[in-house]
């Protein structure tokens, strides 16, 4: 969440920072601007590999559950990883313009 703060101007200003759960599902960090209709919402996975596109896929159906039809959200995606992206996760990212942090320092897709 800190590590966000710290970008939150290349973002939009955030209303609330915190995680989002309900009772089979769980949202790392989730990031509001209802003023501005926005939401980020980011995963972290600090295990030994790195971090593959289903990672990102379940993240998005996570949101999906978290803004149901009803909200009408620009929602962007963040990951964060210990040990970096697949060429299939840097792929997606560059395609989809996911953000992607390695620890706390961003990772470039060119």
């Amino acid at each position: 969440m800190e590590t966000l703060r710290r970008h939150e101007k290349e973002l939009f200003t955030f209303e609330r920072l915190g995680r989002w759960w309900d009772r089979n599902r769980e949202i790392d960090i989730l990031a509001l601007n209802r003023e501005e209709n926005r939401a980020l919402v980011a995963e972290v996975k600090w295990s030994e590999r790195p971090v593959d596109v289903e990672v990102y896929r379940g993240l998005r159906e996570k949101a999906e559950a978290a803004f149901p039809g009803r909200f009408r959200l620009e929602i962007d995606y963040a990951l964060f990883s210990r040990k970096g992206f697949t060429p299939g996760m840097l792929k997606a990212a560059r395609a989809e313009n996911i953000l992607l942090f390695r620890g706390t320092d961003p990772v470039t897709h060119p």
